[in-house]
């Protein structure tokens, strides 16, 4: 009851945050509308330009399209409401993982899911037209799938896992680190054979790897590019360290300081990394949502800081860490 009370709280939050002026939109925003609406038209999935889209992969846009083509309306009029039951839902969802943790605790649950509904970086995300709203859910359906692999063993929530790591990679391109998630916790799971092991990972990398790699093949035809202007990053590990750990010291309402930024940022990987060997040391939690959750933490921190090594992105902002704030909350 307290999750669909959670998650009813964030649907009206959303609606009060659009009541005025609608959902906030960006220049990715932008990007993403007007996808959608060229292929509302039957145009294809080209930008404002009238160009490809490469920088962004399709799965978002197209689910503007089908949502615009069932109700007939623009994506930003339907937009408050896709974002609010997309919030609620993420915390309806997040409410039953806690469900399931090794030490239940009806407050502990009530307070996390307070922490989530008025977290200042999830309530940005929410506030705008951006693919992270879908992109956050898909990864706790991937938590929740996995862990039920890890648990049963069953090749049906291998195949859920793989099918839900596809849709997050063609939804945004850093989803490709559930990928190596999924590998990693399907390949050094010792309840299986070596040999089956290696079957099963082959079926997941497989599959969870097929339409971000029909994506990428289609960019390159169109545009001789891959993923868009990906250009080379110069900056130091310690400046991206700091940039990466002036985040958590937003969200902690601390001062940037560059020392102290990067001190979060080892700090962050230190709680991920003692949640994962504590959690793996108990057999119950070791295939549960509390192993998965840390190991899926570490993953997204280190993909992001090894990725920003290679290219240049915007600097780290809560939006493109948003993914880790759940995972490092509950670790």
């Amino acid at each position: 009851m307290d999750s669909l009370i959670a998650a009813a709280a964030g649907f009206v939050l959303v609606q009060i945050f659009s009541k005025h002026s609608g959902i906030g939109v960006s220049p990715d925003s932008v990007t993403y509308l007007s996808a959608a609406r060229h292929m509302v038209e039957g145009k294809g999935f080209i930008s404002f330009e009238n160009l490809p889209v490469n920088d962004f992969p399709i799965a978002y846009p197209f689910f503007l399209t089908i949502l615009s083509f069932f109700t007939r309306l623009d994506p930003l009029q339907f937009a408050p409401v896709l974002n609010g039951i997309l919030f609620g839902s993420l915390l309806y969802v997040s409410g039953g993982i806690m469900n399931g943790f090794r030490f239940y605790s009806g407050w502990y649950k009530r307070i996390l899911l307070c922490c989530i509904l008025f977290s200042p970086a999830l309530q940005e995300v929410y506030s705008l037209l951006w693919s992270e709203t879908l992109f956050l859910l898909l990864i706790l359906l991937f938590i929740v799938s996995i862990s039920n692999y890890l648990r049963q063993l069953t090749v049906r929530w291998l195949l859920i896992s793989a099918l839900i790591c596809a849709f997050a990679c063609l939804t945004r391109y850093a989803g490709v680190f559930l990928v190596l998630t999924g590998a990693g916790l399907v390949m050094f799971n010792p309840e299986l054979p070596m040999r089956r092991r290696m079957i099963h990972c082959l079926i997941f990398g497989s599959l969870s790897s097929s339409l971000f790699l029909v994506n990428i093949i289609r960019n390159y035809m169109l545009t001789g590019l891959a993923m868009g202007m990906r250009p080379k990053n110069d900056t130091g590990i310690l400046k991206i360290m700091e940039y990466f750990g002036g985040v958590p010291g937003d969200w902690l309402l601390i001062d940037r300081r560059p020392a102290l930024a990067v001190l979060l940022t080892g700090l962050v990987l230190l709680v991920f990394s003692l949640a994962f060997l504590v959690t793996r040391r108990h057999k119950k939690s070791g295939y549960g949502f509390e192993y998965v959750i840390a190991v899926t933490g570490w993953m997204y921190c280190v993909f992001m800081l090894f990725t920003s090594t290679l290219t240049r992105y915007e600097q780290f902002t809560s939006r493109l860490l948003s993914p880790m704030f759940m995972p490092l909350l509950w670790s």
